[in-house]
């Protein structure tokens, strides 16, 4: 949808340009992987302390980009998005189990509806400069909602067979609808060719996923180290309190 109707012009540049969101989650993945050696032995009450003092450092950050209007570095930098990224791994290491209250079906309800209300307000061209910042916290936060919901008794929307396969397949259909589009040359076109485009990328996406990305994922499922740690993950954690 971005790559539609946004006004930018920074996507036209290259492409592979989109996948400066890959570079951040990959970042993050990286420095992730030191940093939760050092959390993870701490006893629950240091272990969010820590975690709401990096969430915080990266809102700081983030807020600093967007007083200084350094709206490039606060879109694509590490830093500056790390917090979403730390609010989803704090709910594993320090709300464990979980309240009853967050299985409720309107936690995820009221998740989706601030999803809704996020990208509506985001239409409207007199916010779209503050919603920058404002957008990603509310959808941060309507996303931990929707996984904490899901985590209990499920969520009969999101599992609709349709939006499943949606979620199944968007992967693949975000990394080709960029390509796709860079190549024939209809950015930030409403037209009829261009929806050709995007409808060619999902049938590329369909097949991608299937016979390529799914396979690979299938080979490391049925390593023996993957299959240890779900069994030790099985036998230490219990996601809902009994």
């Amino acid at each position: 949808m971005e790559n539609l109707f946004c006004k930018e012009q920074f996507h036209k540049d290259q492409v592979f340009a989109h996948a400066w969101t890959l570079a951040v989650e990959e970042q993050f993945y990286i420095f992730w992987a030191f940093i939760i050696l050092l959390i993870r032995p701490l006893r629950p009450f240091m272990r969010a302390t820590v975690m709401i003092f990096l969430i915080g450092l990266s809102v700081v950050y983030r807020l600093h980009m967007f007083a200084i209007r350094d709206m490039d570095l606060m879109s694509k930098s590490l830093s500056a998005n790390a917090y979403a990224l730390l609010s989803g791994s704090a709910l594993q290491l320090c709300w464990q189990p979980l309240p009853k209250w967050t299985a409720h079906r309107w936690t995820g309800y009221t998740g989706q509806v601030m999803f809704v209300g996020v990208v509506m307000a985001m239409r409207v061209d007199s916010i779209v400069y503050s919603g920058a910042i404002w957008g990603p916290f509310i959808t941060t936060v309507a996303t931990m909602l929707v996984v904490l919901a899901s985590a209990g008794q499920g969520n009969f929307i999101l599992e609709n067979s349709i939006l499943r396969y949606m979620g199944r397949t968007s992967y693949s259909c975000y990394l080709w609808h960029h390509v796709l589009l860079w190549l024939t040359g209809l950015f930030n076109q409403v037209t009829i060719p261009a929806m050709g485009v995007v409808t060619l990328s999902l049938a590329i996406a369909h097949y991608s996923t299937i016979y390529f990305e799914e396979p690979i994922r299938e080979l490391y499922k049925d390593t023996l180290w993957f299959k240890e740690q779900k069994q030790k993950l099985a036998a230490s954690k219990k996601l809902l309190p009994s």
